[in-house]
């Protein structure tokens, strides 16, 4: 950011800490004369826009009235201190809104009201594609999404991602294609198949998928191990045979 006749070294970090709360204390002003000056940069006829949610650690243990920082499922798969960050942008990399969620807020419930807010600030907007990928998607979402209208009255198009594997209403309808296409691929295959009256549009990648085959194993080899362990240590508690630690239960 330029500011002329702006010298940084006069400028303490006290002081810019005071200047995030008084900007915090008029959120909503300053998101809105911010929406005024990025309008005239956003394509009216076809704003492709991406959104996509991060979560960012933090670190201390004191607590605040409204604190954003929460347990919650961490990117490194660890419950951890956190808070959510969502970023809306187009398709030339220019953000144009941005909210911070409580660390533990579900991903897909934040969706609908960022979208809500960005359609409400660029009400001009004569085409607008979502573009989100699998972590904010359910099937709620998706029949809320196909509910929208723009303030044109045309519909929100949107591409969402999905691992089909992640619902049982996607195992039937791609059993065929996983059997005739799928089985002996050497290389990525896709298709197209219409569901719910959307296009669903269906990648399948050999090597992911082996690799996921060999994730799975292993962990189910990991539990079987497990139970044959604890089994066999029950057996031996009900004849009498002593182990250390805490006695199992059935």
């Amino acid at each position: 950011v330029a500011l002329p006749d702006f010298g940084p070294k006069a400028v303490t970090h006290q002081q810019l800490l005071r200047s995030l709360d008084a900007l915090m204390d008029h959120q909503d002003e300053v998101d809105g004369v911010v929406a005024g000056l990025l309008r005239p940069l956003i394509d009216q006829d076809l704003s492709v826009v991406f959104y996509d949610l991060t979560t960012i650690r933090s670190e201390g243990l004191s607590e605040q009235v409204g604190d954003v920082r929460q347990y919650g499922m961490a990117k490194e798969g660890l419950i951890a201190r956190q808070f959510m960050l969502g970023v809306v942008q187009t398709a030339e990399g220019l953000p144009i809104y941005h909210e911070v969620f409580d660390g533990n807020t579900a991903e897909t419930r934040t969706l609908l009201p960022t979208l809500s807010k960005v359609l409400e600030r660029f009400p001009s907007v004569q085409r607008l594609v979502l573009v989100a990928d699998r972590g904010l998607l359910s099937l709620d979402n998706l029949e809320a999404l196909k509910a929208v209208r723009l303030t044109s009255g045309k519909p929100l198009e949107f591409i969402v991602a999905v691992p089909g594997r992640r619902y049982n209403e996607f195992i039937d309808l791609l059993a065929p294609f996983h059997e005739q296409q799928c089985i002996t691929a050497t290389q990525e295959v896709i298709s197209e198949q219409a569901w719910n009256d959307l296009r669903l549009v269906i990648a399948h990648d050999p090597m992911t998928a082996a690799q996921k085959t060999q994730q799975r194993n292993e962990r189910i080899d990991a539990l079987t191990r497990q139970a044959d362990q604890w089994t066999g240590k029950l057996t031996d508690q009900d004849e009498g045979v002593k182990h250390r630690g805490r006695k199992l239960s059935d």
